[in-house]
């Protein structure tokens, strides 16, 4: 990162981000005398201070980030569908085995994760809907909401999905009940996407 001549850099966040803000430092992006402040016990008042005064924000995605919307402050929104934390309980190695259930203690419950890891979730399950015929897709639904639709699903990895299939990345991918099935694998030699259910017993 370039700082121009008398502009100063501040790294603000939670205590559990102080690792992120170490590693930043170690990088040795910008010169240390450069950094006006670097600490985890700013209030949430000179927070909103400190950005009312910025002229560029570079936020994760956070209560922050939308403080300095609102302060209509210049900013690049960095967003990351899954935590950490939540990409280590939904990844496992090696690959899913072909038309099974997702079952409990596959993953994680997808009304657990976080607000954007679910939209994008819902993101990927109106994609794969884009496959088949608006008929089709109808039937997929009505199963789906039976069965406690997408938040009610649980959703699972196998493999590093660190990048899309087109750009050579290669995993498996479940979404679903012990009642409904939506899986895409890539790591066979050929992708392998279906979409099944069964309605929910009254």
């Amino acid at each position: 990162m370039q700082l121009l001549a008398g502009e100063r850099l501040h790294l603000h966040g939670a205590r559990e981000q102080r690792v992120v803000r170490r590693k930043v430092l170690a990088a040795k992006a910008v010169d240390r005398q450069a950094i006006g402040a670097d600490n985890a016990r700013t209030t949430l008042d000179q927070a909103v201070v400190l950005l009312a005064r910025a002229d560029m924000v570079v936020s994760n995605d956070s209560g922050l980030m939308h403080v300095a919307a609102a302060l209509d402050r210049p900013m690049i929104a960095l967003y990351g569908s899954l935590s950490p934390q939540e990409r280590q309980k939904v990844t496992h190695d090696g690959g899913a085995l072909s038309a099974v259930p997702v079952k409990d203690g596959d993953g994680a419950k997808v009304s657990d994760l976080s607000p954007t890891a679910q939209a994008k979730v819902k993101a990927i399950y109106e994609g794969r809907l884009k496959f088949f015929s608006e008929d089709i897709a109808g039937r997929i639904r009505r199963i789906a909401d039976a069965n406690g639709g997408v938040n009610g699903m649980g959703i699972a990895f196998w493999g590093p999905a660190e990048k899309r299939c087109r750009d050579g990345g290669k995993w498996d991918f479940k979404l679903g009940s012990t009642n409904f099935l939506c899986d895409y694998e890539n790591q066979r030699k050929h992708i392998h996407m279906s979409m099944k259910g069964k309605l929910a017993e009254k």
